[in-house]
């Protein structure tokens, strides 16, 4: 190879053109190092080979190469384990109803059939020692004393005041709304007013008992115009994690939670909403609202954090007391003088 260009600048003279050059550089290389025949691989040596490696027999063609042959193993094997105490957990527990009001104004209390007579008799005796804490109307709610119940909404510092037109009533709710909107004006949920910078849309929504319907308000556009609330809202997991592998528990369902907690004068304006009997606002947080998880979290863990994570976990407005039978009176009965 360095002969052949050496070659080139020996015949410069002779050959002026380097394309003639380079032709001549061409043939003496190649007859100087003939190229070697190309010789095509037995393939069929080459996949029995292969097949060997997966076990797989080829030695008829006309049998699937994919069929493995796995040698079969004789006789049986039992293979016994520790016994497991599993509970039986589809059969539904059994609960009592007492009586913890009046005869004249019950109020009923569901208690598990898995206490005895005893227990069941102290926790109904406590039960009426504070049934003024479990009201069956909110006119009969106290609500939530002091600065803490009651809720701001702060906006964004760009936010604008946004007026939306009403949504189109289906005439067959007409009765039924006004019929709710009566209620709430009543209980003093809501309040009438004349005229608001903010306007948003009210939306009709059926409840799982026929005939009745829920009265909603669409915030999105005031939700979008709010300042965040960057409290903590709890995890389920946590909550189940810390009350499972008790003794006793006791479960409680807040009434209206969200309506205990009023709003400050000052922003109940940004909550109205228009209606063909007029416009009203909230008095109480509604739901739907952006902070309202946030601030109704804030607010019941303010109340109970003496408790929480000892013998009482919350999770918003469902509350669960825990721990042994021998304390589980006591430890109920400190929850219920706080809700008082």
């Amino acid at each position: 190879m360095i002969e052949s260009f050496q070659l080139t600048f020996s015949f410069e003279s002779e050959h002026p053109s380097i394309d003639q050059a380079l032709k001549c550089i061409k043939k003496k290389i190649f007859e100087q190092c003939p190229l070697s025949e190309y010789s095509q691989p037995d393939w069929a040596v080459q996949i029995e080979h292969a097949l060997e490696c997966y076990n797989f027999t080829a030695e008829d063609e006309e049998d699937d190469p994919r069929n493995i042959n796995i040698p079969e193993s004789e006789g049986t094997r039992n293979i016994e384990g520790p016994e497991l105490d599993i509970p039986t957990i589809t059969e539904h527990i059994k609960l009592k109803k007492v009586n913890i009001g009046t005869e004249a104004d019950p109020k009923f209390a569901s208690i598990g059939d898995y206490w005895d007579d005893e227990t069941v008799g102290h926790v109904s005796e406590l039960l009426r020692d504070y049934q003024d804490i479990f009201p069956t109307k909110f006119t009969e709610m106290k609500g939530i004393l002091g600065d803490l119940g009651v809720m701001r909404i702060p906006l964004k510092a760009d936010a604008k005041p946004v007026k939306q037109r009403p949504y189109r009533l289906n005439p067959r709710y007409k009765e039924k709304v006004k019929e709710e909107i009566d209620k709430m004006l009543a209980a003093g949920i809501i309040e009438s007013v004349e005229e608001s910078d903010w306007i948003s849309p009210m939306v009709v929504q059926e409840k799982k008992t026929k005939g009745e319907i829920r009265i909603c308000v669409d915030l999105r556009k005031l939700n979008d115009a709010s300042a965040h609330d960057p409290f903590p809202t709890p995890f389920t997991d946590e909550v189940l994690d810390n009350v499972g592998g008790q003794e006793a528990y006791s479960f409680t369902d807040g009434f209206s939670g969200y309506h205990q907690i009023r709003i400050h004068p000052d922003d109940r304006h940004k909550t109205t909403f228009a209606t063909e009997w007029g416009s009203f606002q909230y008095t109480v947080m509604p739901f739907g609202l952006k902070n309202a998880p946030a601030i109704f979290s804030r607010v019941v863990v303010a109340v109970f954090k003496e408790f929480i994570h000892k013998f009482l976990e919350v999770y918003f407005d469902d509350w669960t007391v825990f721990g042994l039978l021998k304390n589980h009176i006591a430890n109920l009965r400190m929850m219920l003088e706080k809700c008082r």
